[in-house]
């Protein structure tokens, strides 16, 4: 259980880093939890964030992790660019649909309104994905 654990950190962390390392077109710098903005740099086709964002089943795809029970939601703009977020998906079960919601323990948002915008699902009330959330990802937590 412990290595499956570290696994997932290391895996959502990776995903993470992809995404915080890289800028986007909306004129951020791709920072995560910069309280609703495009990042750093400005907002400029951002949108604010509040408890229903994103809205559910506006995700474009996802990926599916049943080993480590967590799903990536990619409801960002730029995950429409062809392949992107199959490529990111790797060893999980890609699909061109939103996560599922059923036994959902809650949700981490991370660059909120940007076009990199994802939503990690988690299934698995074992570990305390809130305080990773806000802690070591620095996103915003959302409740089921």
């Amino acid at each position: 259980m412990m290595r499956t654990l570290k696994v997932a950190v290391f895996a959502t962390l990776s995903f993470c880093c992809y995404l915080g390392c890289s800028s986007d077109s909306s004129g951020g710098s791709g920072v995560v939890g910069t309280g609703g903005s495009a990042g750093s740099a400005g907002s400029a086709g951002a949108t604010e964030c509040g408890p229903t964002s994103p809205a559910p089943g506006t995700a474009i795809a996802s990926c599916n992790n049943t080993v480590t029970k967590y799903c990536t939601d990619y409801t960002g703009s730029s995950w429409t660019e062809p392949g992107l977020a199959k490529n990111i998906c790797g060893s999980g079960t890609y699909a061109d649909a939103p996560c599922a919601t059923a036994n959902l323990v809650g949700s981490c948002q991370q660059h909120c309104g940007s076009a990199s915008e994802v939503v990690i699902r988690y299934y698995d009330a074992s570990t305390d994905w809130k305080k990773m959330c806000e802690n070591q990802l620095e996103g915003k937590w959302l409740n089921p």
